[in-house]
């Protein structure tokens, strides 16, 4: 089953086109990894596919509805979009910001089993008293994933997961968000920067520059040297170890 399909997408801000001829399929059980340069457009493309952007033209289809044509509420029942941090002094508790994301769903119950199952697959047990504002960026980044987790959506959307985390959690919660999608038979959309971890966790990855999908397909297909090294302007080196896996690093330059 296709869980997500864009059509002709054009995104972009006003007059300003970012994205064109944008053509995915995330299918069941899938996550899609998008990459490319600053700028390329990861963000406004997420912001597209979750409904946060009116496309410029084109079509966004979860699960066979068009997102600008049904009402907001079924749309915020299909489409789970890892939420911005809140601003400094916001006096809520994690655990009434995890309710709060999942209004559209359950309203503000206080005994949300989905809540705790969000926090105990992210490693937040004990932190559901603690104010937001009083996490580091590591736990607070790990708490905005827990709100989607906690929503329960077909397509889960989250721009940047792994940011402000350290090895251990970037994989932690890489983990949690494909076992999610494959377990729920649900997809993922992630934007990434490190192309090593799109190897390891994507079923497909979508590397986005100048304005479009430079390229698309399984990650052994997309992170080839030749692809790489284009579209990011600087010689990419891959290699596959039998122990470390997949790696991709810029060349060095020749030292002077």
């Amino acid at each position: 089953m296709v869980r997500l399909r864009t059509e002709k997408l054009a995104c972009g801000y006003g007059a300003k086109l970012v994205l064109r001829d944008v053509e995915l399929e995330v299918g069941e059980g899938e996550l899609l990894a998008v990459l490319g340069p600053n700028g390329a457009g990861k963000t406004t493309l997420l912001r597209t596919i979750a409904r946060l952007l009116r496309p410029v033209s084109g079509r966004v289809l979860v699960d066979g509805a068009d997102l600008w044509t049904i009402d907001l509420g079924r749309a915020a029942r299909l489409v789970s979009y890892m939420p911005p941090p809140p601003p400094q002094g916001f006096n809520i508790t994690v655990r009434e910001f995890l309710q709060a994301m999942r209004a559209p769903f359950t309203g503000w119950a206080p005994s949300d089993g989905n809540v705790d199952r969000a926090l105990r697959l992210l490693e937040l047990e004990g932190f559901d008293e603690r104010r937001v504002d009083e996490l580091s960026s590591g736990e607070l980044q790990r708490v905005l994933v827990a709100s989607v987790i906690a929503r329960e959506a077909p397509l889960m959307v989250l721009d940047e997961p792994t940011a402000h985390l350290d090895l251990k959690y970037q994989v932690r919660v890489l983990s949690v968000i494909k076992r999610e999608a494959a377990a729920r038979g649900g997809a993922a959309v992630i934007s990434l920067h490190d192309a090593r971890l799109a190897a390891t966790f994507a079923d497909k990855v979508a590397l986005l520059a100048e304005g479009s999908v430079r390229a698309y397909g399984p990650p052994s297909r997309v992170l080839r040297e030749e692809v790489l090294s284009r579209v990011y302007g600087v010689r990419i080196l891959v290699k596959e170890d039998p122990e470390l896996g997949f790696i991709a690093v810029p060349e060095a330059p020749e030292r002077t």
